[in-house]
């Protein structure tokens, strides 16, 4: 999974450690997270336009990752509306968190 990449897939950690990391100034790697909890999911931006993947992601410790193509999940939503609105319902909380996270980092960063 790389920034800017078209978003085909949702992946779900089952195991081991995943970095999130965005580039900056296309030359330094600068880590946003580390994913180490199974059930930790990103590649979410396959869920919503424009769907390009908003982070790259590497791994930190051997594991194993579940890839959930695009595709395959827009189906299973269509088709089981409940699972649809839990999904993304979720995923809404998700973002809010990483929103958090992000606002908490600024103010660390930016105190005055």
């Amino acid at each position: 999974m790389h920034e800017d990449e078209r978003a085909e897939a949702l992946f779900v950690l089952k195991e081991g450690a995943v970095e999130l990391l965005t580039t900056v100034n296309d030359d330094f790697e600068l880590p946003i997270a580390i994913l180490r909890n199974p059930g930790d999911c990103t590649g979410t931006s396959s869920l919503v336009a424009p769907h390009e993947y908003s982070l790259s992601a590497r791994c930190a410790e051997n594991g194993t990752l579940f890839a959930i193509q695009q595709a395959d999940l827009k189906h299973l939503m269509l088709e089981d509306h409940e699972l649809g609105c839990t999904i993304m319902k979720n995923l809404a909380q998700h973002l809010l968190d990483r929103l958090k996270e992000t606002r908490q980092e600024l103010k660390i960063h930016f105190k005055t």
